[in-house]
């Protein structure tokens, strides 16, 4: 199960993401990568429900070249927001 905190890119994503997401996490950060995947209640159809009612502007931000959360999965989620942006930012991966 996934953090319902790491918004709707997640909501489906695989297990195998879940998998590359934690390459090269050493052993000193085993407890932050333990409550990163912790268990929770999490409902996907309910919280897509959700996220077409925001009202708010929503900016969806990714790098050009992130191998964890691609511009095509950036794109994919933006139909799960009411008139979102997708930015992608040339050059760029996931971490500056």
């Amino acid at each position: 199960m996934m953090a319902p905190w790491r918004g709707s890119l997640l909501i489906t994503a695989p297990r195998s993401a879940q998998a590359r997401a934690a390459v090269g996490v050493t052993e000193r950060h085993q407890p932050a990568r333990e409550g990163f995947f912790a268990g929770a209640a999490f409902d996907p159809p309910a919280t897509r429900a959700a996220l077409t009612k925001l009202t708010a502007p929503v900016l969806l931000y990714a790098g050009a070249l992130d191998p964890m959360v691609t511009p095509a999965i950036v794109r994919e989620a933006a139909p799960l927001f009411n008139g979102a942006t997708v930015v992608v930012q040339p050059g760029a991966a996931h971490f500056p």
